[in-house]
C-alpha cells in the first residue's frame, strides 16, 4: 500500500495569503500531544459499548475521520449513515480536539501511540505494532535535514523543483511529521510549500493515520480550504 500527499492542489477561495518571507514557527511541545492521547484513549473507553471491541472503535474512528479531513463527502456520509448517533459521537469527540491541536502548531504523532495502547490494554492481537518514538524521529529528521533548510529552500526553490521526503515503511506517519516540525521551526510554512511528502506501508489503517495526520499539518492549503489529494497504490491499479 503506497501513499501520497500530492502538494499540487486546485486552489479555491479565499486566495493564497501574502507571505514575506520565510517565518519561523515555534512548535509546541510534545507534552500537549501525549495529554491528548490521553484524552483519546478515554474517549475510546466510553465508547466501547457502542461498537463490537476497542479495537473496532478506533479502527472505524479513523475510517470516518479520514474521510471527513480529506472532504471525502459521500465516502463519509455513507460510512456515518450505518453507524448509530452515538457512535457517530465518538468520532467526531475524537477528531475536534486531534484538528484543534494541529492547529495550534503541536506537530506531533497521536495517533500512532493510541494505536499501540489499544493493541497492548485490549490484546488487540492483530494491532500488534511499535512504532518510533516522536522524540527520536524528531532527532533523526534534524540530523536527515540539517541546520540549512532554509538555504536548501531557496535553492530548490531557484532552481523550480521541490525537496522530496520519503518513508518506505510509513506506520503513523511520525517520521514525515517530524520532518514537517524541523522544517516549520526554520523555514516556516513557506518554506514547508518546496518539499513533498510520500510513504507506503502494507497496513491501511496506517495509510489513513499517515493521511489524517498529515493532512492537517498542510497549514498553507488547510488554512486556504484547499484539498489535499492522497491516494493509495491500490486504488490507482483498479
Amino acid at each position: 500500500m503506497q501513499l501520497t500527499l500530492d502538494l499540487t492542489a486546485v486552489e479555491t477561495e479565499p486566495q493564497e495569503p501574502e507571505l514575506t518571507g520565510y517565518e519561523p514557527i515555534t512548535c509546541a511541545e510534545t507534552d500537549v500531544a501525549r495529554g491528548l492521547v490521553r484524552d483519546i484513549i478515554k474517549i475510546i473507553e466510553k465508547g466501547g459499548v457502542y461498537y463490537e471491541s476497542y479495537n473496532d472503535v478506533f479502527l472505524r474512528t479513523v475510517e470516518v475521520i479520514e474521510a471527513a479531513v480529506l472532504y471525502e463527502e459521500d465516502r463519509y456520509m455513507e460510512l456515518i449513515g450505518k453507524m448509530r448517533p452515538e457512535a457517530v459521537k465518538v468520532c467526531v469527540d475524537v477528531m475536534k480536539p486531534l484538528m484543534r491541536m494541529y492547529s495550534d502548531y503541536v506537530v506531533c504523532d497521536v495517533l500512532g501511540p493510541v494505536y499501540m495502547e489499544i493493541a497492548s490494554r485490549w490484546k488487540c492481537s492483530g494491532l500488534g505494532q511499535y512504532f518510533t518514538p516522536f522524540d527520536i524521529c524528531e532527532m533523526m529528521a534534524q540530523m536527515q535535514l540539517g541546520d540549512d533548510i532554509l538555504d536548501q529552500v531557496r535553492q530548490a526553490r531557484s532552481e523550480g523543483r521541490r525537496i522530496s521526503i520519503c518513508d518506505p515503511a510509513i506506520g503513523s506517519g511520525a517520521m514525515l511529521l517530524a520532518a514537517k516540525k524541523v522544517i516549520l521551526k526554520q523555514a516556516g510554512i513557506k518554506g514547508l510549500r518546496q518539499f513533498t511528502f510520500n510513504g507506503q506501508d502494507l497496513d491501511m489503517t496506517c495509510v489513513r493515520m499517515s493521511k489524517i495526520q498529515l493532512a492537517l499539518t498542510d497549514y498553507w492549503y488547510m488554512g486556504n480550504r484547499l484539498i489535499c489529494a492522497a491516494h493509495d497504490a491500490r486504488s490507482q491499479n483498479k
